[in-house]
Parts: structure tokens; sequence; C-alpha cells
């Protein structure tokens, strides 16, 4: 029998995220989430009111831990390290992140409020990263580019990188987080000169 509607958001949001893990995004469904968290679809109803609204929040609670994780590290290489690792596995073959997100941002070019939806959430990564960037060093990383404008490249790198992993046949992912890895290495080299 399902469970009254005690059971707390962020409850829903894990169910809601191993229910993509296992069955992919295309069975993402209120009576499937329903059925895994043990409640009834009119509670997820009242949580989501719609199958889009779940799918931003997934990603917002994705984005949110991995922030608070990486924002606690002080370290420059510490930080590029566990930043290049988690964006590395937002993109393996049993990861959905991206798959929801750019699946929210096609969405968002023909929904108004979506979209709004989506530019928040990108607003929010930028200025976390951007925020992280000048904890780890007060200056510019490099000359004439600050910490807003480097994170939105920074953040526009992975996030193609992203779209062609998900689209290219054999797409070597790994092997581009390494380079990814030295590319950010160099740039603090030639910034500690």
């Amino acid at each position: 029998m399902a469970k009254p509607n005690i059971i707390k958001k962020a409850q829903l949001i894990e169910a809601a995220k191993q229910c993509v893990i296992e069955n992919g995004i295309e069975s993402l469904t209120f009576r499937s989430l329903a059925a895994k968290a043990n409640v009834s679809q009119g509670t997820i109803y009242h949580h989501f009111q719609s199958k889009e609204r779940l799918m931003i929040e997934i990603i917002e609670n994705i984005s949110e831990t991995s922030w608070e994780e990486l924002s606690s590290i002080s370290d420059s290489k510490q930080f590029i390290n566990d930043a290049l690792s988690s964006a590395l596995s937002r993109q393996q073959s049993n990861s959905s992140f991206h798959q929801l997100f750019l699946s929210l941002v096609v969405m968002s070019l023909h929904n108004k409020q979506m979209k709004n939806k989506i530019s928040n959430l990108i607003k929010i990564e930028n200025d976390n990263l951007s925020n992280i960037l000048h904890k780890l060093d007060k200056d510019q990383w490099i000359e004439g580019i600050s910490h807003e404008h480097l994170a939105i490249l920074l953040n526009s790198l992975i996030d193609g990188i992203a779209i062609q992993s998900l689209t290219v046949e054999n797409f070597p992912t790994e092997e581009i987080f390494e380079g990814l890895y030295k590319l950010f290495s160099l740039l603090m080299n030639i910034k500690g000169d």
C-alpha cells in the first residue's frame, strides 16, 4: 500500500534519480516514481506538478550536492582534480545528469518558463565556479579574463564536451578529460610564474 503524503521531497528526488539510473530518462514517469517511492501518483504531483519540474529539481539537487562538496576544497590542484572527476562522472554511460540537463535545454527553446529555470540554473553554476575560483586565487587566473568570465568559459567547455560525449560514437571522454587536467595544470603553472 502507498505511503500517505508524509514523504519528503528530497526522498522523492533520490528515488527519481534511482529510477533514471535503473531505467533511463525515457522511463521516468510519475507512475514509475510512485512505484519506486511506494507513494501515490498524487503525492508525486503534489510535490512536482510536472515531469519537467521533477527533472529540473533532480538537476538542481545533483548540482547543489556537487558544489557543496567542491566548495570546501582550498587547494587549487585538488579542486581541479575533484572538479574534473565530478564532471567526468556526470558524463559516464551510467550517468544521466547531462542527458536530463540537455533535454531540459532543448525544452527551454520553446518554453519561456523552462528557459528562465535553465537560465537560473546555469547562472548558479557559473556563480558557484566563479566564487570558488576567486577563493582559490584572489587575482585573475588569466590576465584580462575575470573569474566570472573564466567560470562561464569553463562551464561551457564541460557542457560542450558532454554534448559530444552523448552524441559522438566512441567519443574519447576519458582521454579528453586527461587533456583538460593537463590544460588546467598548465594554466596554474603559467599563473604561478
